[in-house]
């Protein structure tokens, strides 16, 4: 369907690529993603914007690479020649800063919404929670930048905390597209059959595992149909009165 790419892809993004070639790391995340959201717009269009959104962060990427590798080469006696315009590292990371979290803005919101139509409160929940959480961090980072005297002690203070929270909110992401990718899925999926292995523990383990999700496929069902029947009758009483 789409959200076993975009764990790929996110996962790629913001967890491994710290490290010294993450620009590289990054460029492969966000191309996974997008193709994820490819997949994904089928089924809800409003993928659409996280679509674009990544798009825009791939070209972002892209630049960064330009300006590491050229960079990289310089040092290295390799070019002659290389040089960048005034402040472009710091214009380049605050274009970027914006649009992660326009990114993840437009992400959480369709994910939100394929959630409410599949009746997924769980994600539903997580979704709004986790964007309260982005938004906390992204007033955090805010102050930092702000000319004041005490911005100096609040970063010696807040500079762990703050850390934390990014990784924080990037778990609970993570954790978000996985429940995605284990309970909303296409209905074509779930009708797959599974390939049988050539050992047959492994074949009952994954037939008592099919047979307990079915169970709670159909329980989630049946909880669902008693929910509008109620619905129904509510509605019907209002009328009544």
């Amino acid at each position: 369907m789409g959200f076993g790419l975009l764990f790929i892809g996110y996962f790629l993004t913001y967890l491994t690529s710290v490290s010294y070639a993450g620009y590289l790391i990054r460029f492969i995340g966000y191309s996974f993603m997008l193709y994820s959201f490819t997949k994904l717009y089928k089924y809800n269009r409003n993928f659409l914007f996280p679509l674009y959104s990544s798009v825009a962060l791939l070209l972002v990427t892209a630049v960064d690479i330009y300006a590491n590798v050229g960079k990289f080469l310089y040092d290295s006696l390799i070019i002659d020649s290389f040089s960048l315009p005034q402040n472009f590292a710091l214009t380049l990371a605050t274009i970027d800063d914006v649009l992660v979290f326009v990114f993840h803005a437009f992400l959480l919101f369709a994910i939100r919404k394929i959630a409410k139509e599949t009746e997924v409160d769980t994600v539903t929940y997580a979704s709004a929670r986790n964007f309260a959480i982005i938004c906390v961090y992204e007033v955090l980072c805010l102050i930092s930048f702000l000319p004041f005297e005490f911005v100096d002690s609040y970063k010696r203070a807040f500079g762990l905390p703050m850390y934390l929270l990014y990784f924080a909110w990037i778990i609970l992401n993570l954790v978000l597209i996985f429940t995605c990718y284990a309970k909303i899925c296409d209905e074509n999926d779930v009708d797959m059959p599974l390939k049988k292995s050539r050992f047959e523990f492994v074949n009952k383990i994954r037939e008592e595992t099919a047979r307990r999700e079915q169970k709670a496929a159909d329980d989630s069902v049946e909880y669902a149909k008693q929910r509008l029947e109620k619905r129904k009758e509510e509605r019907e009483r209002k009328k009544r009165r």
